[in-house]
């Protein structure tokens, strides 16, 4: 999945693997190996690369299908010193198909709950 998400993002940035290597330090033999051998960066290089393309690891990495990074306050909160696993979160439903799992004390608007509900159906919509 890497290699695939890595060589898209070449292609609509204009430019090729190598470049990007040359870029942000990588060699064109491991760039090479990547693509014949299947392997991955090291976090290091996932996180350099993700900077070079303004997407998250995690779309890299193929664990999600949106590039977008998250800067919203949950990735604040994380940053102020705490792990994931120390953030209280509750469930909320939106409508009567969907929750949600937020952070706890946050409040969904009818703005939050149309825009959920967009990138739900557009998501079902790739996956078709």
């Amino acid at each position: 999945m890497f290699w695939e998400r890595f060589s898209e993002l070449c292609e609509k940035a204009g430019t090729k693997p190598n470049p990007v290597g040359k870029a942000i330090g990588i060699s064109s033999g491991i760039i090479t190996k990547w693509k014949n051998e299947k392997t991955l960066p090291n976090g290091e290089t996932l996180l350099k690369i993700a900077i070079y393309f303004n997407v998250s690891v995690d779309y890299l990495l193929g664990r999600t299908n949106y590039p977008e990074i998250n800067t919203g306050p949950l990735v604040e909160y994380i940053d102020a010193g705490t792990t994931s696993l120390d953030i209280p979160v509750e469930m909320k439903r939106i409508d009567s198909n969907i929750t949600v799992l937020v952070k706890k004390g946050t409040e969904i608007t009818e703005k939050d709950k149309e825009e959920i509900t967009r990138i739900l159906e557009e998501n079902k919509a790739k996956e078709k």
